[in-house]
């Protein structure tokens, strides 16, 4: 079954200056929420809370993995980061 499983990558920003230390997990199934929980997950990252732009700014095309490692994973299991 692929419930669980998900991608796992090293990236950076996707708004300017777009600086490196983001870690990304793309889960391979998608995952149902109310409105609610988008409503409250947009204000907050639009409250000032936090570094960086407002929900929903993506100003950057896809970028090449410039020798960058996709580790393939499964939610519960233990993944090792690269370079640990």
């Amino acid at each position: 079954s692929s419930r669980g499983k998900f991608w796992y990558y090293q990236g950076s920003f996707t708004t300017p200056p777009c600086t490196g230390g983001v870690d990304f997990l793309v889960a391979q199934e998608s995952v149902t929420v109310c409105a609610s929980v988008i409503t409250d997950f947009a204000a907050y990252l639009s409250s000032g809370d936090r570094v960086g732009d407002s929900y929903g700014q993506n100003a950057r095309p896809i970028q090449p993995l410039n020798g960058r490692q996709i580790e393939v994973g499964a939610f519960g299991q233990v993944l090792n980061k690269p370079g640990e």
